[in-house]
């Protein structure tokens, strides 16, 4: 559970620094930037609006052979709905005519490329030479950026785009959703073909559900732990009222009650699981921060923060507690079977 919310933590973070929008729609067909983005603003609750333009490339190498074939983003410049931190190196800026950010996952592939390099690429049936300038630590995308101007421009498409990103009042999944079908609609209604929509917090339930299974299989694991320790806690406890049969038949002969026997039975059971509870917190500190970095590291590029998780502190407490309850039953139930004569004849 420190791992989960680790995780969602980081997806947040992600998405709040480098994808800063609500809603993104895809246009069947390229539109001008301005007039579309004019369209989309004058509906309510849509705040700011900003488009990409994308390209396939191939590098052509030194030798003049051919490598991966890639996308690359045209981004405007100003634009803030992107803010990525950088690796190394510089971001966009407004006049970059053949410049390229790499993503960290991309520059992983060239490893004889780095920043202030030049290198070729073929889009259009053109080679055309690209500066390196910086790299982004995307660790889930194997592109690069460019300013958008440029790359329409090279296109033969000068200030066309086939996508919007929209910011809206309303950030919660709901009102996201509602916006996005408005939002097509009235570009529907205005003649722009509309492709389809998505929303940010349908792309954070996405990757979340893609590490769900992660999660449950370490939930799993946990709770095939725990039942271990339960039954282990369970022969533990027959062991000590058999080992407490005399004592047992002493309190019975004082007076003590079938209920108060079993009570000191499943309190003790208690006891023993909230010291198991209490334990585990300082120990499950260090395994979460080395499931965070093996995670972060193959995720996201880095280690990933870590976050304790407090409801999972009162959710383990609870069932670290029913489980040790459930384990003494069996054990104070025979102990309530004891009775005087049999347990002072025991030997």
């Amino acid at each position: 559970m420190n791992i989960r919310t680790s995780l969602d933590s980081e997806f947040n973070n992600v998405f709040n620094k480098y994808f800063d929008w609500e809603i993104a729609i895809g246009l069947d067909g390229q539109y001008p930037v301005r007039s579309i983005a004019t369209r989309a603003l004058n509906i309510p609750g849509v705040v700011a609006v900003d488009s990409q333009g994308s390209a396939s490339v191939q590098r052509i190498k030194a030798d003049g052979t051919r490598g991966a074939t890639f996308s690359i983003t045209g981004v405007r410049s100003g634009d803030n709905f992107l803010r990525p931190d950088l690796k190394t190196g510089r971001w966009l800026k407004a006049g970059d005519k053949n410049a390229l950010v790499l993503t960290s996952s991309l520059a992983d592939d060239m490893p004889d490329v780095k920043v202030g390099d030049h290198i070729q690429f073929k889009i259009n049936d053109q080679t055309r030479d690209w500066e390196i300038i910086g790299i982004i630590p995307y660790t889930w995308d194997k592109s690069a950026y460019a300013d958008f101007d440029y790359l329409t421009h090279i296109q033969g498409i000068p200030g066309l785009t086939s996508s919007l990103y929209i910011r809206t009042v309303q950030k919660d999944g709901n009102s996201q959703a509602a916006m996005a079908e408005t939002v097509e609609s009235k570009l529907k209604q205005a003649g722009i073909k509309v492709g389809g929509s998505i929303t940010q917090q349908a792309i954070v339930s996405s990757n979340a559900g893609q590490v769900n299974f992660l999660i449950y299989f370490l939930l799993i694991m946990a709770v095939m732990a725990a039942i271990i320790g339960a039954l282990g806690l369970m022969g533990m406890m027959s062991l000590n009222v058999m080992e407490r049969t005399r004592e047992i038949g002493v309190m019975r002969s004082i007076g003590a009650g079938s209920r108060a026997i079993a009570g000191v039975v499943i309190m003790e059971g208690l006891m023993i699981g909230i010291v198991s509870w209490l334990i585990a917190i300082p120990v499950s500190i260090p395994i979460s921060l080395i499931f965070n970095s093996m995670l972060g590291n193959l995720m996201f590029g880095s280690t990933l923060a870590f976050i304790f998780s407090p409801i999972g502190l009162i959710t383990w407490l609870i069932v670290v507690t029913g489980i040790a309850f459930v384990a003494s039953l069996l054990p104070a139930y025979r102990a309530m079977r004891m009775s005087v004569r049999e347990t002072l004849a025991y030997e």
